[in-house]
């Protein structure tokens, strides 16, 4: 069976290297995973590695004053590197350094804790099949000091808008906050037929749920969704035009998401994507996710 052995390349980064085989060991968490102390994340991706499967989505979060992160490993994954909890001065190394390697950022999660005013990254990186563009800075930076890579709300629309004119369709999308000041989206935009995707951003429930709608019926599945708080809580989402379905849930608490994973996995589903937005300061989760199949 073929397997996988760690290779650490630096702090808060892991990769895959292919081997023939490896012993196994106990789980030190399941392969579909919330909850988990940041602190046991390392052990329990060498435990997966190792067992033929790779992370397809990851999310820290803070909750109670600690941090806790959520994902899914699964087989049949293609070469990825994984970094976890990175300062944004090493996200940008990092995505200078694999860039240089046919490496792109697949997709990208931010958290800033209570204590902190800059957010840290965890990635996820693919291999970049097709070229692609991210926000600017992303890995460059010639203020100082160098702000986290990212757009304003406005900033960030217009540029939506100059990437589909030059065939560009966003791939990934994450939203977070800096200190006291607004928000800051970090994107990947990849080059393919942009009426085979679609994007929103500052969706309340209520019109995501009807753009949702709307886009399913035109062909479209959901494969990323992000909750984030913004005068009440908003979201971003990106549909692609693909044969399946998706399924999603907003803004559960550890055992309710339990409880509706165990249904949608029941019923032939796969994790696509999981964002769980935390409070810092209670217990609760606010853990939203999208399963396709």
């Amino acid at each position: 069976m073929t397997v996988f052995k760690i290779v650490k390349l630096g702090l808060g980064e892991i990769a895959l290297a292919c081997l023939l085989s490896a012993p196994a060991f106990a789980q030190p968490c399941l392969p579909d995973f919330h909850g988990l102390p940041i602190g046991k994340f390392q052990k329990c991706f060498e435990h997966w590695s190792s067992n033929g499967r790779a992370p397809v989505a990851l999310s820290a979060y803070q909750v109670n004053g600690s941090v806790l992160i959520a994902g899914s490993f699964q087989k049949k994954q293609p070469p990825k590197r994984t970094n976890y909890m990175q300062t944004p001065q090493q996200y940008r190394e990092k995505f200078k350094a694999l860039k240089a390697k046919g490496f792109r950022p697949g997709r990208v999660s931010a958290l800033t804790r209570a204590n902190e005013t800059l957010p840290r990254f965890t990635t996820i990186w693919m291999e970049a099949n097709e070229p692609f563009e991210n926000v600017p800075g992303a890995a460059e930076c010639i203020d100082d000091p160098c702000p986290p890579p990212g757009l304003s709300l406005k900033a960030f629309r217009k540029r939506n808008s100059q990437m589909r004119e030059e065939g560009y369709a966003l791939a990934d999308i994450a939203v977070y906050r800096v200190g006291s000041s607004g928000l800051v989206f970090n994107a990947t935009w990849t080059k393919r037929p942009v009426d085979e995707v679609a994007a929103g951003v500052e969706l309340d429930e209520a019109a995501f749920r009807s753009k949702n709608s709307e886009l399913t019926r035109k062909g479209f599945v959901l494969i990323r969704l992000q909750a984030y708080p913004h005068n009440g809580i908003k979201f971003a989402a990106i549909w692609e035009k693909r044969a399946g379905t998706s399924v999603f849930e907003l803004l559960l608490s550890g055992s309710q998401y339990q409880t509706k994973y165990n249904q949608h996995i029941a019923d032939g589903y796969v994790i696509q994507d999981i964002s769980a937005a935390g409070d810092p300061t209670s217990s609760d989760d606010f853990i939203t996710a999208v399963w396709v199949k």
